[in-house]
């Protein structure tokens, strides 16, 4: 598995957008990308854990959510 974790901010005008959009490169170039609110995060080892623990929940098929992202941001 490659990783890359991009960070930075933004101002999101229209979510769907940027949502159909982030979809639209992820599928195209046949990558996982999870933007996530950083209110919500912890620090880069927080990233990192969430992203362990998702990978290990589709590994042993214990995953709740369908989608490794979203997986993701359960943790």
């Amino acid at each position: 598995m490659h990783l890359i974790i991009l960070t930075g901010i933004t101002y999101i005008k229209k979510v769907s957008d940027f949502l159909n959009k982030i979809n639209e490169i992820a599928s195209e170039s046949e990558v996982l990308i999870q933007a996530m609110n950083s209110n919500m995060i912890a620090g880069y080892e927080h990233v990192m854990y969430a992203i362990e623990k998702a990978n290990k929940s589709f590994e042993t098929n214990k995953n709740v959510a369908n989608d490794k992202g979203i997986e993701i941001m359960r943790y």
